[in-house]
């Protein structure tokens, strides 16, 4: 006779691990006998396998899914099975009898026939067991529960059985629980093994050793070694300061906050569930640092300029911020930057515009703030060979100094185109060679009215026998001269200022008149001439102007001149 309540299927596969397909009628799938509640996932079935030609298995399976069994053990052969077979679970519905492993819960499932072992539990805490809904006849629940001497579990829509022998509290005795429905009513039952003792009353754990303090910033580690735990594991320790501050911790060390340059020491306390320690013998003092910040602004020096760089001098801030300074950033206010650790620092800047520097200091927290800035520098090209001067041939001029720089004024007036030399300087340029002749103007008064010429003849003469010339003429302006005529018109005015700088400077075939403003900076090319000689020229100086003048002509300047 067949039941169509049990499940019959094709199967594939091996033997170790079946893969259900289709249902044999008139039985059902292992899924439809899951979806009814008949079987769960996990239980353990009594299967039969079947292939086409009579050779069968016998075996417990473990269902792994609704398409899935495990084989557990075989208990008895007949031939090879050929696969594909057929499965049939012997042992179903009512008189199925299933033995299975579930995880400890409070809400007790009892809702499978056969027995179901939760995991042991220790108890930590207030349960509540109750009955899961869909108890059915024939369901069997065990649980191993050990007492922690406070909390009683408490059971609701369980009946007590008469057998029971009732909870045993003392902590560390075993209780075993019994969870089973008789198809009216849910029950539980409670045992413990025979001649069962509670574990030994732990103690507060003992005196703590001195522990060891270290500082550190805002904060002291305290290293310690554990006491007896007096039976009962320990669950913290303690640390507090004679400041007043405390920390806790599992393990050593322990880090605890403090104030900063405050002498401090500690005591360790340690706990179990009992109970806490005395506290220790006090530490060693140690007296936590202040958290590092920036350094302070580093104190400026001079600032000197080369060609195309500015060196930056600068002593150490005051304070490095409790941290070593690893480096300094000097920075020029038209933005050129540099780093480096010690002064100076030289930053490297176009020739050109006047400029200030300041510089800052930068430790492990970051960089502080900068300087103060430094006096103004103009980076330019320097002069090579640079010589100073010395006219001669003084012709109603006076000469002030007995070395160099010599400065120059007239003594007699001397008007403009006068056959008179006056004051006279020359150089010669060798041939090919570049070079210049430079003086400083003391005053921006139009008293003093010197010429700068350039010419091919070594022979003294008025400043309109010039072949190229710089004429500071009278109401303190320039004007340029060539062959002792005015240069092409549209050149700018430019004023003369007291400490401007002015001279001639060869450049191959080219000649160029420059001004430096007394405030420094780039010099200005004030006129060029082109298709200059490349041969032998003679650089002459003039001076007009009136007797016993306050302007002067100093540092007179030449560079490789013959």
């Amino acid at each position: 006779m067949k039941f169509p309540d049990r499940v019959k299927q094709v199967v594939t596969g091996s033997t170790a691990a079946l893969t259900l397909g289709a249902a044999v009628l008139p039985y059902r799938t292992l899924a439809d006998a899951i979806t009814a509640g008949d079987v769960a996932i996990g239980d353990r079935l009594s299967v039969t396998i079947e292939d086409a030609a009579g050779n069968a298995e016998w075996s417990y399976y473990t269902v792994t899914s609704s398409t899935q069994l495990t084989r557990e053990s075989v208990y008895r052969t007949s031939g090879t099975v050929t696969f594909p077979a057929t499965a049939f679970c012997t042992a179903f519905g009512k008189d199925l009898v299933v033995t299975r492993d579930i995880a400890f819960t409070t809400t007790v499932p009892l809702t499978h026939p056969g027995s179901a072992y939760m995991a042991a539990h220790t108890v930590t805490g207030p349960l509540a067991f109750t009955v899961a809904t869909g108890a059915v006849r024939g369901a069997l629940a065990y649980l191993r529960l050990t007492a922690d001497g406070t909390n009683t579990p408490t059971f609701s829509g369980f009946n007590e059985w008469g057998g029971s022998l009732g909870y045993d509290n003392r902590a560390g005795i075993v209780n075993q629980l019994q969870f089973f429905c008789d198809g009216v009513d849910s029950w539980y039952s409670i045992s413990q093994a025979v001649g069962a003792t509670a574990a030994a009353a732990p103690t507060a754990p003992a005196t703590m050793s001195a522990p060891v303090a270290t500082a550190g910033v805002l904060s002291a580690s305290i290293a310690f070694s554990a006491p007896s735990n007096g039976g009962a594991a320990i669950t913290g320790y303690t640390v507090t300061a004679s400041t007043g501050q405390t920390a806790t911790g599992t393990t050593s060390p322990i880090v605890i906050t403090m104030p900063a340059n405050v002498a401090a020491t500690f005591t360790i306390t340690a706990t179990n569930s009992v109970g806490t320690s005395v506290p220790s013998p006090a530490s060693n003092s140690v007296t936590p640092t202040a958290a590092a910040t920036v350094p302070g602004a580093p104190t400026i020096g001079t600032a000197v300029a080369g060609d195309g760089y500015v060196d930056v001098a600068f002593t150490a801030p005051a304070s490095n911020g409790g941290a070593t300074i690893t480096g300094y950033t000097a920075t020029l206010s038209t933005g050129e930057t540099a780093t480096g650790t010690t002064s100076p620092i030289r930053v490297t800047a176009a020739n050109g515009p006047a400029r200030t520097a300041n510089v800052k200091a930068t430790n492990s927290v970051g960089t502080g703030p900068a300087s103060a800035e430094s006096n103004s520098v103009t980076p330019q090209a320097a002069d090579p060979a640079a010589e100073d001067g010395r006219m001669t041939s003084l012709d109603r001029v006076a000469e002030v100094g007995t070395s160099a720089p010599y400065s120059y004024y007239p003594t007699a007036t001397t008007a403009y185109g006068s056959d008179s030399a006056d004051g006279l300087f020359t150089k010669a340029l060798k041939a090919g060679e570049d070079g210049y002749l430079q003086v400083t103007i003391t005053t921006a008064t139009n008293d003093l009215q010197p010429m700068l010429g350039l010419k091919s003849t070594n022979v003294t003469g008025a400043l309109s026998t010039q072949t190229y010339g710089l004429f500071l003429k009278s109401g303190t302006t320039y004007e340029a001269y060539t062959n002792g005529a005015h240069s092409p018109q549209g050149l700018p005015a430019i004023a003369r200022q007291a400490n401007d700088k002015v001279r001639l400077r060869r450049e191959g075939t080219n000649l160029h008149a420059e001004i430096q403003r007394a405030a420094g900076g780039a010099w200005l090319v004030y006129h060029t001439w082109t298709g200059v000689p490349t041969g032998v020229l003679y650089f002459n100086m003039h001076m007009v102007g009136n007797a016993n003048s306050t302007t002067r002509i100093t540092n007179i300047k030449y560079g490789n001149l013959a």
